[in-house]
């Protein structure tokens, strides 16, 4: 009896005796106790995911962008919303009551399963009114692949606008906390016990924690959300961290009302990119830019390939962004958005050390690399002749270091793309342009040479690959050409990677930390020991080791490549 007594007191300190009584245990909205405990200002430039959540104009909860048309947050935020009429979405700003862009809502999916007596299940996505324009202090969040673990005492990320003390205000600007990770097994060991269901999990510890005021937000561990502020109790204590919802147990959730979204619709305005290397694997077109007619406003897009993890089937959608003006790739904390845009770890080098690098150009807008066959023939990767609507667009610039001027410009006469290329996987992804009139071979202007059919790669080889990518994350296309020795993984070793069998055996993979092609390299020449092996085609996070650049294999090509050249 007296045993009894003793779990009821506890359960009524923690809010739980609700599950008898039909009350909601205590949550993290600003009904409750009032602050992220032990954070600091921060800057949304740093954290460009978090979004604020207002209900008829008013502070109510965090969130986080998953798209550029929907943001993940908490089931019970939306509790007793009557029209979606009375909800907007801020983002963009560091400060909670003015700045950035206030966006209307169209739709909000709770989980059917939530319950407002235990809080399980506590999972939202919100489908926007309109699209939102990504650049600095807008941007996506990763999430996790379904197999991510949380480890006890690994550090993650808490932001939001809870109140700055107990009988205070809420934070006008943003704040955020760093919170030793607790797994579902050790929160059940607390005094939550039975509370905590394998759909959470819990982050604190005396003095730092989330509380009232940042429901819906996001906790990050090196730039992937793995949980959604959700409820817990006495604030900064101990033995009452915060819980969390598991994004890993919601990962179909999410990926279902989002995708279900993009193929119901007709405008493809409204196709939206989902970010995560660890929960979806992209195809980025390694080239510039590529101009699509009649989608929006915006001035540059790229078309980008996801398969997710987590469903059965595959979709190609885009992500617009204006790379013209500010190119995604922008750095911050607690992990780097999911594109970067230069050759990464590279330096400037002179054609004459690099003979056979070519740049084409659409329009006389640089949008790819290439390398010299002959006096009459480029390789290049065919996803970069994709929107070509007239080989007299095109020009191919050749013994020039500059990207701007010098050498000689040639017109092309005829391209030839692989019949088998595939625009969702890269498959296939080579192409050869036919030049109007013949090179003449000399210094900074000379083929590069093709491997045996018989040569076999191996993992850590160094090979080198060059370019003219963008030199900074927000900065302009290199001026100069600039190479980089990357480390080679074979097909079966890229298989490995986070790519897995997107990776076929007509493609190879290059890179390491810090070292790696990227955009504006595609069709460039990826070379071993003066032979070329490769031709950049696509990847993930440029200068990431767990998503290298991706290379058609040469090797796989050679008879295409023979018999063009034999019959153009």
């Amino acid at each position: 009896m007296n045993s009894m007594v003793g779990k009821l007191v506890i359960f009524f300190f923690l809010g739980q005796i609700s599950i008898t009584l039909g009350l909601p245990p205590y949550n993290k909205t600003t009904s409750f106790v009032p602050f992220i405990v032990g954070g600091q200002d921060a800057n949304i430039a740093d954290y460009p995911y978090q979004v604020q959540i207002l209900i008829q104009g008013q502070h109510a909860c965090g969130g986080s962008i998953l798209t550029n048309t929907f943001v993940l947050s908490a089931a019970h935020c939306f509790e007793g919303v009557s029209s979606v009429s009375q909800i907007t979405i801020r983002v963009g700003s560091s400060y909670r009551t003015s700045g950035g862009q206030i966006v209307n809502v169209k739709k909000i999916t709770s989980h059917t399963s939530f319950s407002s007596v235990t809080y399980d299940y506590d999972v939202a996505v919100v489908e926007l009114a309109s699209s939102l324009t990504f650049g600095t202090g807008v941007q996506p969040i990763a999430l996790p692949d379904s197999s991510f673990k949380i480890v006890n005492g690994k550090i993650a990320v808490a932001t939001g606008w809870g109140l700055t003390t107990d009988g205070g205000s809420l934070a006008n600007q943003l704040q955020v906390v760093n919170l030793p990770l607790i797994t579902t097994k050790s929160c059940q060991n607390t005094v939550y016990s039975s509370a905590i269901t394998s759909r959470m999990f819990c982050a604190g510890e005396s003095g730092k924690d989330t509380c009232a005021g940042d429901s819906g937000g996001p906790l990050v561990v090196d730039g992937v959300q793995i949980g959604i502020v959700s409820w817990g109790d006495i604030c900064g204590q101990v033995q009452t961290p915060g819980v969390y919802t598991k994004i890993t147990k919601f990962l179909n959730f999410i990926s279902k009302n989002v995708c279900k979204s993009v193929f119901s619709s007709k405008s493809k305005s409204n196709l939206v990119y989902i970010s995560g290397y660890y929960s979806t694997i992209v195809r980025i077109e390694r080239r510039q830019t590529m101009i699509i007619k009649q989608v929006t406003e915006f001035k540059t897009y790229k078309i980008f390939y996801i398969t997710t993890m987590f469903l059965l089937e595959t979709f190609v959608v885009i992500l617009i962004s204006t790379a013209s003006a500010t190119p995604l790739g922008n750095n911050y904390a607690g992990g780097s958005n999911n594109l970067q845009t230069r050759i990464v770890g590279g330096s400037v080098v002179n054609i004459s050390s690099y003979p056979y690098q070519v740049q084409i150009l659409n329009k006389n807008e640089h949008i790819c690399g290439g390398s010299i066959l002959s006096k009459l023939f480029i390789l290049s990767a065919a996803h970069c002749m994709n929107d070509v609507s007239t080989v007299t667009n095109l020009v191919v610039r050749v013994g020039s270091t500059s990207r701007k001027q010098g050498g000689k410009l040639f017109s092309v006469a005829k391209l030839y793309s692989h019949s088998k290329f595939d625009i969702d996987t890269y498959d296939y992804d080579i192409g050869i342009l036919k030049l109007a009139q013949s090179l003449t071979f000399g210094t900074g202007i000379n083929a590069i040479q093709l491997p045996d059919k018989s040569l076999k790669l191996t993992n850590k080889q160094l090979a080198v690959v060059s370019g003219w990518g963008l030199t900074s994350n927000e900065g302009n296309l290199s001026d100069d050409l600039r190479a980089v020795n990357v480390p080679i993984y074979t097909t079966k070793s890229c298989q490995k990677t986070v790519y897995g069998t997107s990776i076929t055996a007509r493609m190879i993979c290059a890179g390491a930390n810090g070292i790696d092609s990227c955009v504006g390299d595609s069709g460039g020449p990826l070379v071993l020991n003066g032979v070329q092996i490769g031709i950049v085609s696509w990847g993930y996070e440029c200068g990431k080791a767990e998503s290298p650049g991706v290379y058609t294999k040469v090797t796989q090509f050679l008879d295409f490549i023979n018999s063009t050249i034999k019959s153009g």
